[in-house]
């Protein structure tokens, strides 16, 4: 499965950056574990394992973690592949009300381009 990353209208790749700016290479690694298993299986396999979870009518969340830091990755599918569109690392137990709809609207943005 492709992989694919939302840009603001800058050009610039929030999700990237904030992999990149993390401080701890082990998180990168474990965040890149993820999407590598995802882009290689697909996000059904994932499902099957509980590191994903469908949590919306097009979007989906990938769990990460390194030790006790957790990651979130939010994704939808568009025309066949995943769009990751929001990256946090999580610090409750539910999903804030503001990154579900800040993936859905950056899906849909997508969708009707």
């Amino acid at each position: 499965m492709l992989l694919e990353y939302y840009q603001n209208s800058r050009g610039d790749c929030e999700v990237l950056d904030f992999i990149d700016n993390l401080p701890d290479e082990n998180y990168k690694t474990a965040i890149a574990k993820q999407l590598n298993f995802l882009a290689k299986h697909g996000y059904q396999l994932l499902q099957k394992t509980k590191k994903l979870e469908k949590i919306g009518n097009n979007l989906y969340e990938l769990k990460c973690h390194y030790g006790k830091t957790l990651f979130r990755i939010l994704f939808g599918i568009v025309s066949g592949r995943a769009y990751i569109v929001v990256i946090f690392q999580k610090k409750r137990q539910k999903i804030d009300k503001h990154s579900i709809n800040l993936a859905n609207k950056r899906i849909k943005e997508k969708i009707n381009v």
